[in-house]
């Protein structure tokens, strides 16, 4: 369903785009009615002999003495002679709907997207249900967003608060189970309930908490791998800057 409403948008913009383009864009095979007075915006092209490009007729022939430019304007022997030439559309000043050719392309892309939203809404609110249909997991039935973030900041903080500053390599091995522990039991579990939280706070305010909680997690995995790669000052480091990020997250979370 996905992906034929990606499908659905993708088509609906561009019979949107393809359509709009010719509003200011008549055809020489509308009625004479139609055409006559209607003023040149751009130059109309062909080629001359030698196959190159030409102007046939030029769209801004001036400006008069208030400084507003001055167009050609369409006449029947000018419409004729354009059409002799084999020139199918002109582009004009003004807006008509009667020779806008490409309304109906128009108004069936805007039709395509109106839908792709009703579509859209819909399966948000399936992903919503299914959400609060499914059984929380053994272990995690009280887990939140927001209480898995708390337990990695208590975590972490703890970390850091028994932190020496003369900690030996000695120490680093429980620092690696320690901080293990928390990717797995909070940092994981927080990445896998996207989809509730892209349905409590919405796309963009879902990028917001997954901003902050990258950040985080980013240096809760760079203190790990110091950890194991016996760096007891590069730990405290990763921890110092990691406290502070998952409170930003606990902060966008609420």
């Amino acid at each position: 369903m996905r992906l034929f409403n990606m499908l659905l948008i993708t088509v609906s913009i561009i019979l949107a785009v393809l359509g709009a383009a010719t509003a200011y864009t008549p055809s020489l095979s509308a009625a004479d009615d139609q055409l006559v007075g209607r003023e040149l915006s751009a130059n109309v092209m062909g080629v001359d002999e030698a196959g190159k490009p030409d102007v046939i007729v030029k769209g801004k022939t001036g400006v008069d003495e208030d400084g507003v430019n001055i167009y050609t304007t369409l006449d029947e022997p000018l419409i004729t002679s354009l059409r002799e030439k084999g020139v199918r559309r002109v582009r004009v000043t003004d807006f008509r709907f009667s020779t806008w050719t490409g309304k109906w392309m128009f108004l069936i892309g805007i039709g395509g997207m109106i839908a792709a939203s009703l579509v859209t809404r819909r399966i948000r609110s399936m992903s919503a249900q299914a959400i609060r249909d499914t059984p929380p997991a053994e272990g995690a039935k009280h887990a939140t967003p927001k209480s898995l973030i708390a337990a990695a900041r208590t975590a972490v903080q703890k970390l850091r608060d028994d932190w020496s500053p003369n900690a030996n390599r000695d120490e680093l091995p429980d620092v690696v189970a320690a901080l293990g522990e928390v990717q797995k039991q909070h940092l994981d579990a927080f990445v896998a309930m996207r989809p509730r939280l892209e349905t409590q706070l919405g796309l963009a305010g879902y990028a917001q908490v997954m901003d902050r909680f990258a950040a985080a997690e980013r240096q809760i995995n760079r203190a790990w791998s110091a950890a194991a790669d016996e760096v007891p000052d590069e730990v405290r480091i990763c921890l110092d800057r990691a406290v502070p990020l998952l409170d930003e997250t606990l902060a966008k979370l609420g």
